[in-house]
């Protein structure tokens, strides 16, 4: 259990409450990557003041989930493509399959370009995200796939923070 206290209209966690809004069917093939979405925000935002530097995060925690509630760039397109998986796949696997797309996607564009405008984070507070992003990822996956989305997720997050670092370097 974690607990934590957020002020009312605090602007890290206003879009987790966006978040909790949508209203994603039970059966639909990204009900698991917005709920681990909530997660992931939720408790990034609750644990931002043990971070080495709390603006950071309140930054980067809208603008990583803004894209997503406006379905802007890519997000109709990859949401489509997940509810149109081939009804030949079993439920479980298209989820699964949804899941990771949408992932990718939001890992490479979204974070991104939170990273891009708002900075890198410090080594600690990397860390402690994705050590929040581990816990969501096993608090709604069984053992063996909570392993494999673990170790894809890190190492998509850690590239794109590699190329925030170079860029930042290169200015």
């Amino acid at each position: 259990m974690r607990l934590f206290y957020i002020k009312p209209d605090d602007v890290c966690y206003s879009p987790v409450e966006d978040l909790q809004k949508v209203n994603v069917p039970d059966d639909s093939a990204i009900k698991g990557f917005y709920t681990g979405q909530i997660c992931i925000a939720k408790y990034s935002c609750g644990s931002r003041l043990q971070m080495e530097n709390t603006d950071w995060l309140t930054k980067v925690v809208p603008a990583f989930v803004q894209p997503l509630l406006d379905k802007s760039g890519e997000w109709k397109k990859v949401m489509e493509a997940c509810e149109n998986q081939s009804w030949l796949l079993p439920t479980y696997v298209a989820n699964k399959n949804c899941e990771s797309d949408m992932a990718k996607y939001h890992v490479a564009q979204d974070i991104q370009s939170a990273l891009n405008i708002n900075g890198c984070g410090t080594d600690d507070d990397w860390r402690k995200v994705g050590k929040i992003i581990n816990e969501c990822v096993a608090e709604t996956n069984s053992i063996v796939p909570a392993f494999f989305a673990q170790w894809i997720v890190t190492n998509n997050r850690n590239d794109v923070r590699r190329v925030c670092q170079s860029n930042r370097e290169n200015l």
